[in-house]
């Protein structure tokens, strides 16, 4: 499998999430760009 890296450039902070029913805590990480979407018509 090939990969490739990409830059975490945002920072995220934490933060508490209703999902599937259940409260979910999510820790405060990195995450890279958004990617935009590209249209080839």
């Amino acid at each position: 499998m090939v990969g490739y890296f990409r830059q975490k450039l945002v920072h995220v902070r934490a933060y508490t999430r209703l999902r599937f029913g259940h409260l979910e805590h999510v820790s405060a990480h990195w995450r890279s760009l958004p990617q935009q979407l590209q249209f080839n018509f």
